[in-house]
């Protein structure tokens, strides 16, 4: 069970991202102008949130913050 749910979870978030792919792509065909962070601005942006993982780590507990944390790397 607990193997299923991983292998469905995994199905969700890749289904999730073919979505994204396409939604942008959508929005960019109909004129809208998407900017991308280089991943030296991505890394700026997470460092300065650092404080506010830490924050959280206190009120939600570390592994969902570290799992949040590897999703978004």
């Amino acid at each position: 069970m607990t193997e299923a749910s991983q292998q469905m979870g995994d199905y969700e978030r890749e289904v999730s991202r073919s979505m994204n792919v396409q939604i942008k792509q959508e929005l960019i065909d109909e004129g809208m102008k998407i900017t991308e962070l280089t991943p030296e601005q991505v890394a700026t942006f997470q460092n300065s949130l650092a404080p506010v993982y830490d924050d959280w780590r206190e009120k939600i507990g570390g592994k969902l913050i570290d799992d949040i944390r590897a999703v978004s790397q």
